[in-house]
């Protein structure tokens, strides 16, 4: 059954093929839905420590990094991470439900809350600054202009300090996702 979700949706396919409506529907048929509260486990190609693999015309690509990318309109960028804040303190990296998800990204975008995540070292302001600016200064000079150590510049500027990012819990699927499935959702 084919899937509907919307004429933004259908503008963001179009200059993302990676998110046409052929995706939404393979994608949907890999997961198994279940409660909103519930882990929504992958059921396609994967491991259970690094979770799904979804195959798209650009290659594969983790399928709650797929999932994350349709939610927001848009392909993460380097360095931009998701975390499992699955229930009772589980991290099931094969789940696919958005409430357990959160995403860290290097600028948060309209409409999402910014929310607190254990060990952030500095706000999502100062990272994007440096982050800006990193290509004009040595890593010692924005260390010492940011108040932060140069290991954590560098660490930043490779992509490799996700605790510096925006992190915000993601909006809900979008209506009609479930279209087609028999069960009532969200």
């Amino acid at each position: 059954m084919s899937f509907f979700f919307g004429e933004l949706a259908m503008v963001v396919a179009a200059a993302y093929p990676m998110f046409a409506p052929l995706y939404a529907d393979r994608f949907r048929a890999k997961v198994r839905f279940g409660k909103p509260e519930e882990c929504w486990p992958w059921l396609g190609a994967g491991s259970v420590a690094k979770g799904g693999r979804f195959f798209t015309r650009e290659g594969p690509i983790s399928a709650h990094r797929w999932l994350v990318s349709f939610l927001l309109g848009r392909r993460l960028a380097k360095g931009e991470r998701i975390e499992h804040r699955c229930p009772e303190g589980r991290k099931d990296a094969r789940c696919c439900n958005p409430a357990h998800l959160l995403a860290g990204l290097l600028s948060l975008p309209p409409g999402l809350e910014q929310i607190e995540f254990p060990g952030n070292k500095l706000d999502g302001t100062k990272a994007a600054s440096i982050l800006k600016e990193g290509k004009a200064f040595k890593q010692k000079v924005l260390a010492e202009r940011h108040g932060v150590s140069q290991t954590l510049v560098s660490l930043l500027l490779a992509g490799k300090y996700g605790s510096l990012l925006f992190w915000c819990r993601l909006p809900s699927l979008p209506e009609g996702f479930f279209a087609g499935d028999g069960t009532e959702r969200m």
